[in-house]
């Protein structure tokens, strides 16, 4: 065996040692760039469930309000269909009298 021959058997024996830590740092940094993607788009879901429960809790107040608005308004409502009867009542008891 020559010199030549030592020096190529090293430099692969070399290259063969490296290729476990090489494979380790892909796969690292792979891994890291999955976690990132999972980061962001964790951070995506939650702006997006913020914006969500502030709509919610915005159309949630106004649900009370237009509920206290209904319940007013059927009030009125009962209010005015009892004094149309009242008036009609009186219509047919002055057509009766005529």
């Amino acid at each position: 065996m020559t010199t030549k021959d030592n020096n190529n058997s090293s430099v692969n024996t070399g290259v063969w040692q490296k290729t476990p830590y090489v494979i380790g740092i892909i796969l690292l940094v792979l891994a890291s760039y999955e976690m990132g993607i999972g980061h962001a788009r964790f951070k995506k879901r939650s702006g997006e469930y913020v914006a969500l429960r502030t709509q919610y809790d915005r159309i949630k107040e106004e649900y009370s309000a237009l509920k206290a608005q209904h319940d007013r308004l059927e009030i009125q409502c009962s209010a005015l269909m009892a004094q149309y009867e009242r008036i009609e009542r009186q219509n047919r008891t002055r057509r009766v009298h005529e």
